[in-house]
């Protein structure tokens, strides 16, 4: 667990009632579980582009800063590959950003 992330999660909380489905937010599923008890925002463990909701906010964790995704492709096996950071700043806009952690929109 990172402060950047905490924070970020914090940000959430403080800007998304938690029954806003609609405004869910999604991050890798390690990074959610790890941040579950600091957000009451709905979250979604995927980030996939294909899976992202249009209204939802995208978190990236500390793991993310450098582009690396991990995704275990249902529990079979890990993954790493390169997150299409283009495709956040082309779809989403940044709304919170500390060095750690960043929250798209």
């Amino acid at each position: 667990m990172h402060p950047e992330e905490v924070a970020a999660s914090e940000w959430l909380r403080s800007h998304v009632p938690a029954d806003d489905v609609q405004s869910a937010a999604q991050a890798d599923p390690y990074t959610a579980g790890r941040l579950r008890p600091f957000t009451l925002a709905t979250s979604l463990d995927d980030i996939v582009p294909p899976l992202l909701r249009r209204d939802s906010f995208v978190l990236l964790g500390y793991s993310q800063r450098d582009g690396r995704h991990l995704d275990d492709l249902g529990g079979r096996r890990l993954v790493t590959y390169r997150y299409p950071l283009s495709f956040l700043a082309d779809h989403k806009s940044l709304v919170f950003s500390n060095g750690g952690s960043e929250l798209y929109r």
